[in-house]
């Protein structure tokens, strides 16, 4: 955390994650209809809330994995002094988001659900994702996120986005990592070690698997309506 520090105050780390907002490679797919989300029963305080939770994390785990992935970089000796182009960041998202359930919180039927959909991409379940958790509020909205993505790992295109859209991270994130101040300190390699395995967990089945599902979901969504 220290050596990220700085570029989380300097916005480097909210630039870096922009940029890469801008070149997921995703499929196309239209907006839900506002009629669509009204007749499963989401009101627009529903919506309004879902919405957020979409924004919030599209922003956030787009920085995670830039960040984490940059840090990774630096410890392989994979960082590239390539400059990053500029990009605004954007206006963070405001508004608290709702408690995150847990399964026993959870109707039988939603918990399976929030299950199903974290398979999509990690059909072995290494991490669970905290997305489907905070969305688990309206298991109406989870249905339509099954019908959105299913189709996706039926037909083997969930791999190739996800492994395409990772790359264009790690790409990102090798650009960030020449930004990092060299630590004054050496680790040894069995700690570099464990450091990586962790930060190839997390960035592999967790972030890396979200960036691109979040910001299909935050696009497929028709915010402030």
């Amino acid at each position: 955390w220290g050596a990220l520090r700085p570029l989380y105050a300097a916005g480097t780390v909210a630039s870096a994650a922009a940029h890469l907002r801008q070149n997921l490679a995703l499929p196309s797919m239209q907006p839900w209809p506002v009629s669509v989300l009204e007749s499963a029963g989401l009101s627009q305080s529903d919506r309004q809330s879902i919405g957020r939770i979409l924004s919030s994390y599209d922003r956030s785990n787009a920085m995670n994995l830039v960040a984490l992935a940059a840090l990774q970089a630096l410890t392989r000796g994979e960082a590239d002094v390539a400059p990053l182009p500029q990009t605004a960041p954007g206006t963070g998202v405001t508004g608290d988001l709702p408690f995150l359930l847990t399964f026993d919180q959870m109707a039988p039927a939603t918990a399976d659900l929030v299950y199903r959909l974290n398979a999509i991409g990690d059909p072995d379940h290494k991490v669970i994702a905290s997305m489907y958790r905070h969305l688990a509020h309206w298991p109406s909205f989870l249905a339509l996120v099954w019908e959105r993505l299913a189709p996706l790992s039926t037909n083997g295109r969930i791999d190739t986005i996800i492994a395409q859209n990772l790359g264009t991270g790690r790409s990102v994130a090798a650009k960030l990592a020449a930004q990092i101040l060299a630590p004054s300190q050496t680790l040894a390699p069995a700690v570099l070690d464990q450091i990586n395995d962790a930060l190839d967990l997390f960035i592999n089945y967790a972030i890396g698997r979200m960036v691109p599902l979040g910001s299909l979901l935050a696009r497929s969504f028709p915010h402030g309506e």
